[in-house]
């Protein structure tokens, strides 16, 4: 049966795969084919924030598979399907078969995990490495190396893929000291062994911080972008964790298919806190505490955002199964047992399909900005962005067919000196295409448009692009 589960989580994860590369992963594919190794290791990482694990993998998996969407993104879709394997047998070591199967078949079918496994991005790789290391948690007690090891590998692991993922350790420190105080000398000691690896990286770690501080310092409304600690964000890891990326301007619609959803997920619940016990604890911890320890730090540091927590969901999905399996087995029981599984496994379908096969749901649409702006190749037309350079997913897909152009010295823009210089960059140019993506956190007031306007460009049309946002076409009077 795990066979046909793994099967079934591969393919839905396969499916719409090459869709367009957004920002991130953009930026992260460019550095990986442009950059050596020993840089895009140490250097890199200093500017994106996160450890280096995650980028060791990429730069090795594009220099043997290339860097097409389909490619790059394969990583996270094969530590997606295996962090669905990990949770059947977590579920199947704590619990039972029956656990195991249907978190590992939650999990295949859940819309944020099928997400985020189709993105060339870290956080799939840390769900991986969090589950790994729960998994060899359980079984430190096991008199034999192999389990010892494999704890020892996967907080190496753990420790090199994401920040935030560290808030893992608390809940198996707190299962530990409460519930397994017996092996805590040998916990500590492998821990130990396996923290080694994160050594080295810890000279590179201050300048990391260094540069992360001064930018949430310099640019507006970056808080906004990485998390923070507020209701809004606190409200968005439950909902997205229901229903993934999708959303709807009804909002009415919205909230009714959110509380609809719910409703099946708060009756396991229910069953869980009912009776808590050693193995539901250490579940409940994973679940619970590393989001209440980000949203505390998150009041100094800004790291609150639900998709970094990305490594809880199989906790969640193996806490829905064992509430699931609480049923008794009464006749009435087992009827809503079973319909309690339908309403989740077609809630997920629902949520799952809407992203997979609505493209509105898709990341940023470049493919389609770049195409159009390159089908209006001529020497007079330019692409002016609100950057210094072209984006890195433009960079991407481009095939250089029409002039690019930064429009911004300095970021973000405070004054019209920051500006470029437009006359010179514009000589002989009779249409301007502004790019306004990211224009509220690298120019706010606008001052490019304005100074555009000032130079003799007349406003003609307006473009929209999912996620890419307007691109502003501006003619010569």
């Amino acid at each position: 049966m795990i066979w046909i589960i793994l099967i079934i989580a591969l393919v839905i994860r396969l499916v719409s795969l090459n869709q367009s590369l957004w920002l991130d992963e953009a930026i992260n594919v460019l550095a990986a084919k442009n950059l050596d190794f020993i840089s895009f290791v140490t250097r890199y990482p200093i500017a994106d924030f996160h450890p280096p694990g995650y980028f060791a993998v990429l730069w090795v998996w594009t220099k043997i598979f290339g860097i097409s969407e389909i490619a790059v993104r394969m990583p996270s879709v094969l530590f997606g399907v295996g962090t669905v394997w990990l949770t059947y047998l977590i579920g199947r070591k704590l619990f039972n078969l029956n656990t195991g199967i249907f978190a590992a078949l939650f999990l295949s079918l859940a819309p944020l995990h099928i997400y985020y496994s189709q993105e060339a991005r870290m956080y799939s790789f840390a769900a991986f490495a969090a589950t790994l290391s729960m998994y060899f948690l359980i079984r430190i007690s096991e008199k034999n190396w192999f389990s010892k090891i494999g704890y020892a590998i996967a907080v190496g692991l753990l420790l090199y893929s994401d920040y935030v993922a560290y808030f893992i350790l608390p809940a198996q420190v707190f299962y530990i000291l409460f519930y397994q105080r017996k092996h805590l000398k040998t916990f500590c000691v492998i821990f130990c062994l396996g923290a080694i690896i994160i050594l080295p990286w810890l000279v590179v770690f201050p300048q990391q911080l260094t540069n992360g501080q001064q930018t949430a310092g310099n640019i507006t409304g970056w808080k906004n972008v990485v998390g923070g600690a507020n209701l809004k964000e606190a409200s968005l890891l439950i909902v997205k964790t229901l229903i993934g990326r999708i959303s709807f301007e009804n909002k009415l619609f919205y909230i009714f298919l959110v509380g609809l959803i719910s409703l099946p997920f708060a009756v396991t619940f229910k069953k869980v806190v009912q009776k808590i016990d050693s193995t539901t604890a250490l579940i409940l911890s994973w679940a619970i505490l590393p989001p209440l320890m980000a949203f505390a730090v998150s009041f100094y540091i800004p790291v609150f955002t639900y998709f970094r927590f990305i490594f809880i969901l199989p906790a969640f999905y193996l806490l829905v199964s064992l509430g699931v399996n609480r049923f008794d087995s009464s006749w009435l029981n087992i009827f809503s047992k079973r319909f309690i599984i339908v309403l989740i496994i077609l809630s997920e379908i629902f949520t799952s399909g809407t992203y997979i096969l609505n493209p509105a749901f898709h990341r940023e649409d470049w493919k389609g900005a770049v195409g159009f702006l390159e089908s209006r190749k001529d020497d007079k037309v330019v692409v002016l962005f609100e950057n210094d350079e072209a984006f890195a997913p433009y960079k991407y897909y481009s095939n250089r067919l029409v002039e690019e152009i930064g429009g911004l010295v300095e970021i973000p823009v405070k004054q019209k000196s920051d500006i470029a210089d437009l006359e010179n960059l514009l000589i002989n140019k009779k249409e301007v295409y502004l790019m306004e993506y990211l224009v509220d956190i690298t120019d706010p007031e606008r001052i490019l448009e304005k100074k555009l306007e000032t130079v003799g460009y007349l406003k003609s049309g307006k473009y929209d692009f999912r996620g890419v946002g307007f691109l502003t076409k501006y003619q010569r009077l």
